[in-house]
């Protein structure tokens, strides 16, 4: 699923100028990673943090995505070496309609809804969505869903 939704990515991040790598990719292919929860909100909170990356990283960005199956939850983790989100804005940008910086907003589209409806998400499925950022290396927006089946 994080494979297919990379793909999915892939052609709008190389027009953006951002260089994109995922397992199977640019790293070697893990071992499958069964997790509890719906399909198509799982798809849609990789899709929403890989569109959020693109969106706001800069043309010569990397984004690197990592899978972790290690523990009761498995970890997706979209790692981006753009810009950064500034402290004070970290918390909010799961807020509907909020937006760090309105004017990059206007040029790029959307609705200030994105992370707010994969946090959503990924709270109906028992997961957790988090960030962490740095102004001067980047962001790591962080999905956790719990494992089943191992």
């Amino acid at each position: 699923m994080v494979i297919d939704a990379c793909e999915a990515v892939a052609p709008l991040a190389t027009a953006s100028g951002i260089s994109l790598e995922w397992p199977g990719n640019a790293k070697p292919l893990p071992e499958p990673i069964k997790v509890s929860g719906d399909s198509v909100l799982i798809r849609l909170i990789v899709l929403s943090l890989l569109d959020n990356a693109i969106k706001y990283g800069q043309e010569g960005c990397t984004i690197t995505v990592e899978l972790d199956g290690s523990g009761p939850f498995a970890s997706v983790r979209v790692r981006d070496t753009g810009p950064g989100i500034p402290p004070e804005h970290l918390e909010r940008v799961f807020d509907r309609f909020y937006r760090v910086d309105r004017a990059r907003s206007r040029k790029t589209g959307g609705t200030g809804l994105g992370l707010a409806i994969a946090r959503r998400a990924a709270e109906v499925i028992d997961g957790q969505l988090s960030l962490a950022s740095d102004e001067k290396t980047g962001t790591v927006a962080t999905a956790r869903f719990r494992r089943s089946g191992r």
